[in-house]
């Protein structure tokens, strides 16, 4: 494939991408994207404002963790760790256990 069979367009920050193929030849192509595999959070319980870390491969894709049904802050963030904060506008002021999905 060459590049004047390729378009893309930077809409609202989104890249969008047309790919000009032959109909003839079975042409394929495939679009992918890392995927996050996480261990157990270390430690598995905590109270609001307390963290965590979720040690495992490709963690700098992740781009969002909920806690309790809320979304958290991800405070760092690399490809083999993520360290979250544990909400504080949760319902309760409980010790909050948490599991990966």
């Amino acid at each position: 494939m060459n590049w004047d069979q390729v378009e893309v367009r930077l809409v609202d920050g989104v890249a969008n991408v047309r790919l000009l193929l032959p109909a003839e030849g079975g042409s394929t192509f495939a679009v992918g994207a890392a995927s996050a595999k996480a261990g157990a959070p270390k430690p598995n319980h905590g109270l609001a404002g307390d963290s965590f870390t979720l040690r495992g491969r490709n963690m700098d894709v992740v781009k969002g963790v909920i806690v309790g049904g809320v979304e958290a802050t991800i405070a760092s963030r690399d490809e083999k760790q993520l360290v979250v904060v544990i909400p504080e506008d949760l319902e309760s002021n409980s010790v909050i256990e948490y599991e990966p999905l």
